[in-house]
């Protein structure tokens, strides 16, 4: 396995372990396990003739509940990933806000050429979209406070064939060392979207903190946000794909170009 363990610091002591959703870190495991995978792969082909959710769960009589209420669940999400996973889609595991708050794989290996070959820490790596596209291109850990989307990340990144290492910790205290950074704080609270950026988690007042910390430095934020807010900034990217602007991403490099703001466009072949 490309991810053999995930590693847990001393500030990851009020990790997050319960999610709402069915995809607790132990169903996730289970799911990832030769039975799992049977499960899993049974309720990929009912779907495919076109049973719902409720016919399969009749016609399912031989599984417990729980595994079959999270099997039906990742392939829901798999199915709404297609837009931005394209044929990934079909072997990712996360969550409705994981992959609502993912970028695009498109999007996600733009940004990672960026960094070059230089080893990434990838704060807040959620269900590890940045993490699969930093991977392909060059050395990078992955740091989440959530447990059940650090089990996510890891199925997500042993789906292709790069390395990658994952730490459970609160990315607010930068509990890795490495070259560069990639922060994407998290912009929501329950159902309602933030607009402050000091009510982001964790909070862009930390910025100041990570550039002492990393050379090269990308944070991930609303294109809506009010640049006043924030402690600190150099340069702004907007990033276009499929037509709309997705996100901004503020980068902080000590050997900065001097570039204050950037529009780029994502072309798909």
């Amino acid at each position: 396995p490309q991810c053999d363990h995930i590693s847990e610091t001393a500030a990851a002591l009020s990790l997050r372990t319960e999610p709402a959703h069915p995809l607790s870190p132990r169903a996730v495991i289970f799911l990832r396990s030769a039975t799992g995978q049977r499960i899993l792969d049974n309720v990929g082909e009912q779907r495919a003739t076109g049973l719902s959710s409720l016919q399969i769960q009749q016609h399912t009589t031989d599984v417990e509940t729980g595994h079959l209420r999270a099997a039906l669940y990742v392939w829901d999400q798999r199915e709404r990933a297609r837009s931005k996973f394209g044929d990934f889609a079909p072997q990712l595991f996360g969550d409705s806000d994981g992959f609502e708050m993912a970028s695009s794989l498109a999007v996600a290996r733009h940004r990672a050429t960026r960094f070059g070959h230089l080893l990434v820490v990838d704060l807040c790596c959620g269900i590890g979209g940045d993490l699969m596209a930093l991977a392909e291109r060059g050395p990078c850990v992955g740091v989440d406070v959530d447990l059940a989307r650090l089990h996510m990340a890891r199925a997500n990144v042993e789906s292709m064939p790069f390395p990658a290492h994952l730490v459970a910790a609160d990315a607010t205290y930068g509990p890795v060392s490495g070259n560069a950074a990639v922060v994407d704080p998290a912009r929501r609270q329950g159902s309602r979207r933030v607009r402050s950026g000091a009510d982001y988690e964790p909070s862009l007042q930390l910025i100041e903190s990570w550039q002492e910390q990393f050379s090269l430095l990308a944070v991930k934020v609303s294109p809506a946000l009010d640049l006043d807010q924030l402690p600190s900034r150099q340069e702004v990217e907007y990033v276009s794909w499929r037509g709309q602007c997705r996100e901004a991403v503020l980068w902080f490099n000590r050997e900065s170009d001097g570039i204050r703001r950037r529009a780029t466009r994502i072309i798909e072949d």
